[in-house]
């Protein structure tokens, strides 16, 4: 069944993939079209920004799969269950630091960007803030039952509603901006999506792997030992944020959002190329760690 999973799961690792770029390269112009360079900039802009708070993540997202995976191959449930509930109680703590985080870059946005941008602008801004932090706050402590699908090794069910997400998108933001919808619409479509995967996340964990969560025996000194684990994975984090969001902030600050779009296009076709590195990493963790472990 494992091997059966991460076949299959590699298959459409790469199937979506090349979904994700063919339908980025044909939607990505008729996007810039409607929206126009001055907006889709402000877009790609405040995503950049906002963007730095993943950092708050501190690389638990690994940590979850590798001591899931472990406490599964141990068949200790109550070990595991008892660590789910660590992890939510821990991931709803970063949500709450993430919406003052939000909050203080909301308050500030005009400080970072009046040079360059106008009064209307700034006010998109701020409310393309409030609706990405909210999608982040939520996301946090939703994000573990994805985790711990891949910890399960269920890889079919989640690559195929990530496939689902990619052709979902496009047939409802191409309408939209037909309409006259752009950055704000775009994110709310975006954030009402995420939210859906993440329910259905939690409905498959809870409904079908049958996955408990107990609240009880908060363990500080396995707390610890996943902390140094995921140190390297948080300094990770940190490089990336700066190698590859650094750019587009700089540009908002000093050149305004038409240069942001301009470099925001170029960066994306990067971005795809990026991917094909990473396309099959999260498949073998489980698998090692359970190896590891028995």
């Amino acid at each position: 069944m494992s091997k059966s999973q991460i076949k299959v799961g590699a298959t459409l690792s790469y199937v979506s993939l090349f979904l994700n770029t063919f339908i980025s390269l044909l939607y990505t112009p008729f996007m810039l079209y409607k929206m126009g360079q001055s907006e889709f900039g402000l877009y790609s802009l405040t995503i950049s920004v906002v963007g730095y708070l993943t950092i708050l993540d501190f690389g638990f997202g690994n940590a979850v799969v590798r001591y899931t995976a472990k406490y599964k191959a141990l068949n200790e449930k109550d070990n595991e269950y008892k660590l789910n509930g660590m992890f939510v109680i821990a991931y709803s703590v970063i949500g709450m630091v993430t919406v003052v985080a939000g909050t203080v870059l909301f308050l500030h946005a005009e400080d970072l960007f009046a040079a360059n941008m106008t009064a209307m602008e700034i006010q998109k801004v701020k409310t393309l803030i409030i609706l990405l932090v909210f999608n982040m706050a939520v996301s946090f402590p939703l994000g573990i039952f994805s985790s711990i699908i891949t910890a399960y090794e269920e890889f079919i069910f989640s690559k195929a509603l990530n496939i689902g997400r990619i052709l979902i998108n496009p047939c409802v933001m191409i309408p939209l901006l037909i309409l006259g919808y752009r950055a704000i619409g775009m994110v709310v479509v975006f954030t009402s999506l995420n939210l859906c995967i993440l329910l259905i996340n939690m409905w498959f964990c809870l409904s079908k792997l049958k996955v408990k969560i107990y609240f009880r025996g908060f363990d500080f000194d396995l707390f610890k030992e996943i902390i140094v684990f995921s140190l390297y994975g948080f300094l990770n984090i940190i490089a990336d944020r700066v190698t590859w969001s650094a750019d587009q902030m700089i540009l908002g600050v000093v050149s305004g959002t038409v240069a942001v779009a301009v470099f925001s296009v170029a960066a994306q076709i990067n971005t795809y190329y990026l991917s094909f590195s990473t396309a099959l990493s999260g498949l073998f963790l489980p698998k090692l760690t359970a190896m590891h472990t028995q």
